[in-house]
């Protein structure tokens, strides 16, 4: 299916991406800057301030990114200034879609008793989140199942409102749906810092990211979904979906609505069918998949 979304919108895509680079000086210009940066091209530097990481358990800085095998990771020195509304952002390659429950950045208590990160895979397998402690701010987004991230870095972010929304976004778009959650917690300057490839201290468990991290931003508001896509642009990720999209005929764009709807759908069902027990026909769960795709409209898309 999303190689149906894919002949829909690659030919526009293309078309736009012959101004690309243009388009990335241009959006390196706009972009908001946060209030720490890491670039882990050749040091754990914040660029910005003076929360600078330390590698710990084997950690290293390879080919211009921190990678990690699921046991090292990065703590940085505290933050300078306190921050209640937040926006984390990462450039995340996967060394495995089958990992569960590492986090990619996160801002913490130091010894980890209260955190907000992005995580892969903690709830749902595949699935980003909004990683907290003992899931106080964590809900589903629903967005889809991770395919990509083992080819190359995909842009991930995450935004905390004041009123308790929290929104994330994949590749300069809206990452499934947004929603409400608990005002969001304020991390007091001088106590709170930032890790990268654990989801919270102290390190072990399921904790830990496999994969490479090429560059990382915290910014103390929530940013707009605009200055998302600003921040994928300018990072040389190409067109986001959202301005390909926008440009569509509205033909093509009611079909890729419906066929990311139909996606969604099919994706909540997988999820929701129980693990196979000893007694359990083991093609049931496959049959109940077929099932589903059949019930959906997506098969009148394909020629």
């Amino acid at each position: 299916l999303q190689l149906i979304v894919k002949q829909i919108m690659d030919p526009l895509r293309q078309a736009l991406e012959s101004t690309t680079q243009q388009s990335v000086l241009d959006a390196r210009d706009s972009a908001p800057t946060g209030i720490a940066r890491w670039e882990f091209a050749d040091n754990l530097q914040d660029s910005i301030g003076t929360a600078h990481g330390t590698a710990h358990a084997g950690a290293r800085l390879n080919a211009k990114s921190l990678h990690t095998t699921g046991q090292g990771y990065v703590v940085t020195a505290p933050l300078g200034q306190s921050i209640r509304e937040k926006t984390l952002e990462a450039w995340v390659q996967l060394d495995s879609l089958s990992q569960r429950g590492g986090g990619a950045i996160t801002i913490q208590t130091p010894d980890g008793h209260e955190f907000d990160s992005i995580v892969f895979g903690e709830q749902v397998s595949g699935e980003w989140l909004a990683g907290s402690n003992f899931f106080a701010r964590t809900k589903s987004f629903g967005g889809p199942v991770e395919a990509d991230a083992m080819k190359g870095p995909v842009h991930l972010a995450v935004t905390y409102s004041a009123d308790g929304t929290i929104s994330g976004y994949r590749n300069g778009i809206a990452y499934g749906e947004s929603y409400k959650a608990s005002k969001p917690v304020e991390f007091i300057a001088g106590q709170a810092v930032v890790s990268f490839a654990i989801r919270h201290l102290p390190a072990g468990e399921n904790k830990m990211l496999q994969g490479r991290i090429s560059r990382a931003q915290v910014f103390d508001r929530a940013l707009s979904a605009k200055e998302i896509g600003l921040l994928y642009k300018a990072g040389g990720g190409g067109v986001p979906d959202e301005d390909v999209f926008a440009r569509l005929e509205e033909k093509d764009q009611q079909k890729v609505l419906q066929i990311r709807s139909d996606i969604a759908n099919i994706e909540h069902k997988r999820a929701s069918l129980r693990p196979l027990s000893a007694t359990t026909d083991p093609s049931k769960p496959w049959s109940e998949i077929a099932r589903v795709l059949f019930m959906f409209k997506e098969f009148i898309y394909l020629r």
